[in-house]
């Protein structure tokens, strides 16, 4: 019976998971994530914007797209975006993304990043000169990758740009799978994310952007797991409820990706009714596991 239900299982995993979906992990969107993100068939969405327990340094009023779908940013309102004002006072601005310490633990979690990925996000600004991106990982060590090239409007007017992280992986030789930041570190760089910066700044300017993502083009594996700890236990996802199989468990953990407990289970079977889509963590005694709810 058992043999038969794993069967079952795996039949529905095939027919209940998109082949295509698509995952994005959000950094801009909305003032502090009052705005809902985007929702179409196939897509699962990670909320890391300000206010889940991320912060921008200096930047204090960011406020996302009033329409994306159609490219529309609103000079300000309700859904404007985010802008910063430099001084040429300052030989370089700058803004860094991070977790805000916290007594309860925030995760934001880039390991599954790799060269199939690409960042994408709008900017506007009428700074002429050289512009940066820059990763930074859990250790603190910052890999810098030149995109003054892909900024092509410098009049104050939007720009949206794409930057593959295959290309930023082979200029930066960048680990993604040490890049998972706790709000609960000692060291305040390792919870830093990401820094946008431009250099020699010699004239008072403005700097905007929004629309800020990360996403797998639809490469995610049809089976929309991962197995993040070696050991003979595994995980069958029907859609409706989990089921670890190939060890003894005790008790099931769910997170999300912010690192927040979802919801604990004893025994080996969690049901997800009402379970919202997204990237999840479930742990056991032994095992983690990713998954995400389609």
């Amino acid at each position: 019976m058992k043999k038969k239900f794993t069967l079952v299982c795996a039949l529905c995993l095939l027919c209940l998971i998109p082949m295509n979906g698509e995952t994005r992990i959000y950094f801009a969107y909305t003032d502090k994530s009052e705005q809902p993100l985007p929702v179409e068939e196939g897509l699962v969405t990670a909320d890391y914007r300000y206010g889940n327990g991320f912060k921008m340094n200096n930047w204090d009023n960011m406020v996302g797209p009033y329409n994306p779908a159609s490219g529309g940013f609103v000079e300000g309102g309700q859904f404007g975006y985010r802008q910063y004002g430099f001084s040429a006072s300052k030989s370089q601005f700058s803004a860094i993304h991070h977790l805000e310490e916290s007594a309860e633990e925030k995760v934001a979690d880039l390991t599954q990043v790799n060269g199939d990925w690409t960042l994408h996000m709008a900017i506007k600004t009428n700074y002429e000169g050289e512009l940066l991106f820059k990763f930074q990982d859990k250790d603190g060590a910052q890999y810098s990758y030149d995109i003054t090239d892909l900024v092509t409007s410098r009049d104050n007017t939007w720009c949206e740009l794409d930057l593959e992280m295959s290309d930023f992986i082979e200029e930066t030789s960048i680990d993604f799978k040490n890049c998972i930041y706790s709000s609960l570190e000692e060291t305040y760089a390792k919870r830093d994310i990401w820094i946008i910066q431009g250099t020699e700044v010699t004239a008072d300017g403005e700097f905007s952007w929004d629309d800020f993502y990360l996403t797998d083009n639809g490469t995610t594996p049809a089976s929309g797991i991962e197995k993040v700890a070696e050991n003979n236990e595994k995980i069958i996802y029907t859609g409706s409820a989990i089921e670890i199989v190939g060890g003894q468990v005790n008790e099931l953990s769910l997170y999300n990706l912010s690192g927040a407990l979802v919801n604990t289970v004893s025994g080996n079977v969690m049901n997800l009714d009402n379970l919202a889509k997204g990237i999840y963590i479930v742990k056991t005694e032994k095992s983690v596991f990713k998954f995400i709810n389609r």
